[in-house]
């Protein structure tokens, strides 16, 4: 090996150009404890038996592993269509107390449209179109009659909505959205529509009747998968509309939008109060404040032991070096004492990086595990091209790093 001129990819025999994890590349693999991947499919699954769609969440520290969660679970979606009947999103849930347009739940439910997205519409609204090409009646009237939720003059504002400026890609869409959106400057009578959005409760509806259009146009439900939840905590003087929307998300009735929320803490404390006081939606999502665990899996267990740890560290690593090339620089560098799947850490020098990172329950963390591995790894690599010659990341070798830790 030329250490002068190699990079990092090649001196680690990575898959990559970087020492990282994707959220979305990598989303196919969960790391560390399996008993919380099958704790959140077992209540996903039971919850598509009970209530159509999952109705979840997970919680846990930065670094943890919650937004890796949710696009796992949307690469499981994406993978098992027969289990998961369902069309998955993903969008962080924001909140700002100083923009008076965006502190009260519109904030959400704009995230929320911008995840589903133009195509997503579009797609309902053909889909449905061609179920029943024999039918008698117009395209927003057959929608209205399939839509569930809200008075007749919202199922009917929408219908006309949807047929109007998604089937077809003649015209903007940008006056769809702003009635959609709830923005203030619709004018009713150039959309042809008898009502605009006037609350949290229009919002929802409007949701859930798309989730509706979805399940009829698609055989799918919809699933918001919402991270940094934990924001709603803040919502202050909106609290009630944004505990009665997510009411209506937890309602039974509501058999076609579900959520799995991420929310960021240290335990079931930290969920946002505005969810579970009162327990009307607990109830709904069939838990107690005492059985609370069982909807909202704590994500803290990934790494719960020091062979949690080093399990992790060997998943991470494998995951990310090519055992064919690093067996070929251990072959041409007289490399020992290591195992291709772990270029360029011994053994010996996994168990040290594990046993120091357990030490502290704030670095018994994913993000920060990967971190110092990714650290040891470029430390290796700058000095073999300082000394031109391979270096492995022993026990000693890793002291310098772990140090501080």
């Amino acid at each position: 090996m030329d250490f002068k001129q190699a990079d990092l990819r090649e001196y680690c025999g990575l898959n990559r150009s970087r020492f990282y994890v994707d959220p979305e590349q990598d989303a196919q693999w969960f790391f560390g404890n399996l008993d919380v991947e099958r704790e959140l499919l077992q209540r996903m699954d039971s919850d598509l038996d009970v209530r159509g769609v999952p109705k979840c969440g997970v919680v846990g520290r930065f670094g943890i592993g919650k937004t890796h969660t949710l696009n796992h679970v949307k690469w499981l979606v994406g993978a098992n269509p027969a289990q998961f009947p369902l069309n998955p999103f993903h969008l962080d849930v924001v909140w700002d107390e100083n923009n008076k347009d965006l502190n009260t739940y519109r904030a959400i439910h704009i995230r929320i449209l911008d995840a589903l997205g133009e195509p997503f519409l579009r797609t309902l609204v053909r889909k449905f179109d061609a179920l029943d090409q024999k039918r008698d009646k117009e395209l927003a009237e057959a929608m209205q009659l399939t839509f569930r939720f809200g008075d007749e003059n919202l199922r009917r504002s929408l219908a006309v909505i949807l047929a109007d400026y998604f089937k077809r890609e003649a015209r903007s869409t940008v006056p769809a959205w702003q009635w959609l959106k709830a923005e203030k400057a619709v004018k009713l009578d150039s959309l042809g529509v008898p009502k605009a959005i006037s609350d949290a409760g229009d919002m929802v509806f409007v949701l859930l009747n798309i989730g509706v259009l979805s399940r009829q146009a698609t055989g799918r439900g919809v699933l918001l998968l919402m991270d940094e939840a934990q924001s709603i905590a803040n919502v202050g003087k909106a609290s009630a509309e944004v505990h009665r929307a997510f009411l209506k998300l937890a309602d039974p009735d509501n058999r076609d939008v579900g959520f799995v929320l991420a929310v960021f803490g240290g335990g079931m404390a930290q969920i946002p109060t505005v969810l579970t006081t009162p327990e009307d939606i607990l109830s709904r999502l069939g838990v107690t404040r005492a059985t609370l665990p069982t909807a909202f899996i704590e994500l803290q267990r990934i790494l719960r032991s020091e062979a949690d740890i080093r399990s992790f560290m060997c998943e991470v690593l494998e995951h990310l070096v090519d055992p064919k090339i690093a067996e070929s620089i251990i072959s041409d560098n007289g490399v020992q004492n290591v195992q291709a799947p772990h270029l360029p850490f011994t053994e010996a020098g996994l168990d040290r990086i594990a046993h120091v990172l357990y030490g502290r329950e704030d670095t018994r963390n994913p993000r920060i595990v990967i971190d110092t591995l990714a650290r040891c790894c470029s430390v290796a690599y700058r000095k073999a091209k300082e000394d031109e010659k391979y270096h492995i990341v022993d026990p000693a070798f890793a002291e310098p790093v772990l140090k501080d830790m």
